[in-house]
């Protein structure tokens, strides 16, 4: 009974935990890593309570049965075999371990199939944030006020540092584009489930990573935003090409920022990072 009563107590506080890393997420990276770590020290505690219990439950084998654990191993596999090859066993293990935050999907995705009403709400609370995070990235690119950090081309929304907020808003801005174009922004909670207050949620998010000014980021979003298309139909594909050649074409014409950031790539000759 105490065993039973302890891990649902622990069960609790990890839901607790999640929510408060999807909200910290897009704030601060030092303190989302407080939260992962804490979390996954009660993870070990159900697990451990679990074996004591003699039950196979979600925290001991859900995980074995997560979505992407196929994908994410063969990404370590490429990662590792890339590093050996660049320097041998010492850069293997160097480069698998610059994964290490991957974890917080085993974690997350346990803590989810305790409580399936966890995840619509960590879903509109990391949306969210991130919303803010790209509305504020956007007023300090059109201003040029940076308060938190030195003053970098690139908008930083509530990060320090233009390359850690430009890649967290890559996988906000697809994630919610990805709800919005198949619909399933309407298994969330009110009022996330209204179209027009989504589509504004999605469009904040993409304004983040389109001011964080960051070629690379526009690249992977650009080709997200392709293979999202082509997974729902051709047409929605070809709407996509069409759409995303306007944005380049107004963007290149209207917002300095965009050639200031293209134009390099054609002299690539003189940039090392092109």
């Amino acid at each position: 009974m105490g065993a039973s009563f302890f891990l649902s107590r622990l069960a609790a506080g990890q839901r607790a935990l999640v929510l408060l890393y999807a909200l910290t997420l897009p704030l601060s990276l030092t303190t989302s890593w407080i939260v992962l770590i804490v979390g996954l020290m009660l993870w070990a505690l159900a697990v451990a309570c679990s074996w004591k219990l003699h039950s196979d439950n979600a925290w001991t084998s859900s995980w074995k049965q997560a979505p992407l654990l196929l994908p994410l191993f063969a990404f370590a596999v490429a990662i590792a075999i890339s590093g050996a090859g660049a320097g041998g066993m010492g850069e293997a293990v160097a480069s698998l371990w610059t994964l290490k935050t991957l974890v917080v999907y085993f974690w997350s995705y346990t803590v989810f199939a305790q409580d399936r009403s966890t995840t619509p709400l960590a879903i509109c609370s990391l949306l969210t944030v991130s919303a803010l995070a790209g509305i504020w990235g956007t007023i300090q690119q059109l201003t040029g006020f940076h308060p938190f950090s030195y003053p970098y081309l690139q908008a930083t929304g509530f990060l320090g540092a233009p390359m850690a907020f430009a890649g967290q808003m890559q996988i906000f801005s697809l994630l919610a584009l990805g709800l919005f174009l198949t619909k399933g922004y309407l298994h969330l909670p009110e009022p996330f489930r209204v179209p027009w207050v989504f589509a504004t949620l999605t469009v904040a998010n993409l304004l983040g990573v389109f001011f964080s000014s960051e070629r690379s980021a526009w690249l992977g979003v650009a080709i997200g935003i392709l293979v999202l298309a082509s997974f729902i139909s051709w047409r929605a594909m070809a709407k996509s090409c069409l759409i995303l050649s306007v944005v380049v074409a107004t963007s290149w014409i209207y917002v300095p920022v965009v050639k200031q950031r293209l134009y390099p790539l054609f002299n690539w000759q003189t940039d090392v990072s092109t």
